[in-house]
């Protein structure tokens, strides 16, 4: 009589796969929403805000992308629309070096941030010292709150 054997290992590896690409795919693209969400709500004054977010896995020590904002003052914007755009390409581009080979499986964590020296102050509104006060909400733009109402 033959015997057969079937390749349960081999077909267990690749619904593995599979499932790892289609979690990649979803996670991906529900950072991306998110990431498009933190550019369009962040200010522009002096586009060192929008163009400092950063996206990691496995949240690392190493802090993230930080743009020099120091010489940004109110009322005068210095910042533009196209500084928005190439904080969203960075970010964005920052989301896809993660996902490039990522294993669902094993990220414990993926984070977020903003690293600017003025991010506190467009976070909170927080005044006096090396800050004017300036055309920005009175309890500043909380856009990580925002985010976390959205996404969880």
């Amino acid at each position: 009589m033959p015997q057969f054997t079937p390749k349960v290992d081999s077909v267990i590896r690749d619904i593995q796969e599979q499932s790892k690409d289609i979690m990649n795919e979803e996670l991906k693209s529900r950072f991306k929403t998110m990431a498009n969400d933190a550019i369009d709500m962040s200010p522009v004054w002096s586009g060192a805000y929008v163009k400092s977010f950063s996206f990691k896995s496995d949240n690392t020590s190493r802090r993230g992308r930080r743009v020099d904002g120091a010489n940004w003052r109110f009322p005068v914007q210095t910042g533009s629309s196209a500084d928005k755009e190439e904080g969203r390409a960075l970010l964005l581009g920052d989301i896809d070096k993660v996902f490039a080979d990522n294993d669902p499986l094993k990220t414990k964590t993926y984070t977020i941030r903003n690293d600017a020296n003025h991010a506190r102050f467009v976070e909170h509104g927080i005044e006096g010292g090396a800050h004017p006060p300036g055309p920005k909400p009175p309890n500043g733009y909380k856009i990580f709150d925002i985010l976390r109402r959205r996404y969880g």
